[in-house]
Order: structure tokens, then C-alpha cells, then sequence
């Protein structure tokens, strides 16, 4: 992290009045990790994506202009235009929207709009912004098959040894990758798949976002 993004940071976050609590828990962090973004003292830091798309400034020379999940002054979750896909939409009360998707060239492209809604799960309770997508390809079988529902928790960190949905930074495609994250690094996402088993480096500057999957319905 250079002193040039941390001082667009403070810039940004100052024009929208947040404070750095504010800026922390929109990203899902702490106070003191957005105070030395922002004063320059980490190399590189992994909430860079979201601070970047929090704010709406760039990050490694792509624009990131909408915040994820998006908040309402009411604290509930609004339609919002969301440059990657899926965007979040306002869920009945106690559920949460559910995205079709379809498997092209080793990704999967995720729906704009949900096509259905289902009951809040209870590791989301609580959890704006959850979200699921119907699994599409067999690359993470057996542990999450083709119907299977992966119940996708926005907030948390990346954590080596679990199950994330990777999108790509191309505005409005909708591309995204679901894998097991092995490790984060500096530059890349290391990854791996099931079936056929293999490794993968995702680079960090084309696939930014990173959300965990926190539970499976399988299909009836």
C-alpha cells in the first residue's frame, strides 16, 4: 500500500463525512487497519479492494465505483446498480435473494437480478447483504454440487481453507469464479478445485473481490 492510496483514502472517506470506525465496519474491518491505509505504514493490505469500492476510487488502475453491500439510512439493503455482479436487492423480511448463474469457460456468470428469495439461514442471520447462487459446474464436487445452493456471507474476511466466490473486476460481466481459497498473497488469490483437482493463482488485480461461502443447501 502506497502513501498515494492511502492519502486518496482519507480524501475519499472525508468527502463522504465518514469517520475511519465508519470506513471500518463498511469493509468489515478495524479501526486501526484503515488509520495506517491510510497513514501509509502497510506494503499491501487485503481490504484494499473493499476500502477501494467503499469509496469509489481506484485500485491498481481500475475503477471501482459502488460500495458492497450497499446501506440505506434505515440500515436495510437497497437496489443498487452494482458494477459487480450480483447486485443486492431489497429481500422480503427474513429472507434473502437467491441468483441463477451459468458455467462458461472454467467461470460462471452470475445473474444481475434474483430469481428467487429464500429463508434467511442462520449463519447469515443477523447479516446484511447475504446473498445465494445456485451452483453451476462440477468443478467443487462433491463438496458443492451442480442445484446445490451456496449461501454467500459478503462481510468476512478471506480465511485460507475456505470455500469463496471470486469477481472479477470487469464492470457489469458478472464474471466470478467459485473456489477453495488455499492462500491469500499480496498479489494473487492461490485457489484450488476439486474436479478435475488442480491449483490456480488468480491475480488479485483482475479478481478484487473476495466472498465467503458459509453454507450449503444441497437440492431437493
Amino acid at each position: 500500500m502506497d502513501n498515494e492510496f492511502g492519502e486518496a483514502v482519507r480524501a475519499a472517506r472525508e468527502a463522504k463525512g465518514w469517520s475511519q470506525d465508519k470506513l471500518a465496519e463498511a469493509v468489515g474491518t478495524t479501526q486501526s487497519s484503515i488509520d495506517r491505509i491510510e497513514r501509509g505504514l502497510v506494503a499491501r493490505s487485503r481490504i484494499a479492494p473493499e476500502v477501494a469500492m467503499a469509496l469509489g476510487i481506484p485500485l491498481h488502475g481500475r475503477i471501482i465505483t459502488t460500495q458492497w453491500p450497499p446501506q440505506t439510512a434505515g440500515g436495510s439493503v437497497g437496489a443498487v446498480d452494482f458494477p459487480i455482479k450480483p447486485r443486492v436487492v431489497a429481500a422480503p423480511s427474513g429472507q434473502i435473494p437467491v441468483y441463477a448463474a451459468m458455467e462458461e469457460d472454467g467461470e460462471i456468470l452470475i445473474a444481475n437480478d434474483p430469481i428467487d428469495f429464500m429463508k434467511r439461514p442462520e449463519p447469515l442471520e443477523g447479516i446484511e447483504g447475504g446473498y445465494a447462487i445456485y451452483v453451476v459446474g462440477d468443478s467443487m464436487a462433491p463438496e458443492y454440487e451442480p442445484g446445490d445452493l451456496a449461501i454467500v456471507h459478503p462481510r468476512l474476511p478471506p480465511v485460507s481453507g475456505t470455500t469463496c466466490i471470486f469477481y472479477a473486476s470487469d464492470l457489469g460481466e458478472g464474471r466470478a469464479m467459485m473456489k477453495r481459497l488455499v492462500r491469500p498473497r499480496q498479489s494473487k488469490w492461490q485457489v484450488k478445485q476439486w474436479s478435475p483437482a488442480k491449483e490456480l493463482d488468480l491475480d488479485r488485480a483482475e479478481w478484487p473481490v473476495c466472498h465467503r461461502v458459509v453454507a450449503r443447501h444441497v437440492r431437493r
